[in-house]
């Protein structure tokens, strides 16, 4: 695909921007602003990376929001950070925490 031209288009917060295809067919290429979650049955609109795999959770993440959002009791101080966290029950996503947490227990 090569881009002919492209423009911007949105209103309001959220802003896209498209390439037109060799074909003439327009192709969103970035959008910003709140958008549609990016699959089916996830939580929150998560960012990619250049190749395609959801960015990791920040590890200084506060880990009592997680635990609200995910109904989860790590034991911990909710200012804990989610680094700290994960390092004490030895998984390294957040998906690994939960379902962690919701067999072990917490702390």
């Amino acid at each position: 695909m090569i881009a002919e031209t492209a423009r911007i288009g949105g209103s309001g917060k959220s802003a896209q921007i498209f390439l037109k295809t060799a074909e003439g067919r327009d192709r969103e290429v970035m959008a910003k602003g709140k958008g549609a979650p990016d699959a089916t049955g996830m939580k929150g609109n998560r960012s990619r990376t250049e190749r395609g795999p959801l960015r990791n959770k920040r590890d200084d993440a506060e880990i009592g929001k997680i635990e609200e959002k995910y109904n989860i009791d790590t034991g911990f101080r909710s200012d804990a950070h989610l680094g700290t966290v994960q390092d004490y029950f030895g998984v390294d996503n957040i998906k690994d925490l939960i379902s962690t947490v919701r067999k072990e227990g917490g702390k």
